[in-house]
């Protein structure tokens, strides 16, 4: 009800105060402030974050893990995530993985959130041996597309084919 009154009766250009039900309780009207109150606060500037997805082939398909809890698309599948505080170069993969060469495929590709905006790289890992982590598994290319994922993952997928 409150959202509707201010929809329709306390609106922020042309406020109908006359019809309002709470006229006689308005901070606004009563400290002549109708014009100037409420002061709508500005939106935060969303944050950049830099996922680099890594393109794995491990047993005949490509490595996925899924996402855990406390962040964008809990419980949602993706290609293994390594995120940076600015765009990575291929030298950067060589602090988790030392004997991997890595090789940008696509991106930079920008995916906007309400609260965060996301530039995303597909990099082909390659050489990584067998230290990745255990929640990483193989899936074969013939059964990607039935996983749970995210949009961006869709459209990142939809350059690997």
């Amino acid at each position: 009800a409150v959202m509707e009154l201010g929809a329709t009766v306390c609106t922020p250009r042309d406020p109908a105060c006359g019809h309002c039900p709470l006229a006689a309780r308005c901070i606004a009207r009563k400290q002549d402030l109708i014009g100037l109150l409420p002061v709508k606060a500005k939106k935060a500037a969303p944050r950049l974050r830099h996922f680099n997805y890594l393109v794995i082939e491990e047993k005949g398909g490509l490595l996925f893990t899924q996402r855990g809890s406390g962040d964008i698309w809990q419980g949602l599948n993706e290609l293994p995530l390594m995120e940076t505080r600015s765009a990575a170069r291929p030298s950067a993969f060589k602090k988790k993985f030392p004997s991997a060469t890595a090789t940008r495929i696509a991106g930079p590709m920008d995916h906007v959130l309400s609260h965060q905006r996301i530039r995303a790289v597909l990099w082909k890992v390659t050489d990584i041996g067998h230290r990745f982590p255990s929640t990483w598994k193989p899936v074969k290319r013939s059964a990607i597309r039935r996983l749970p994922t995210h949009r961006l993952m869709e459209k990142l997928l939809d350059l690997l084919d």
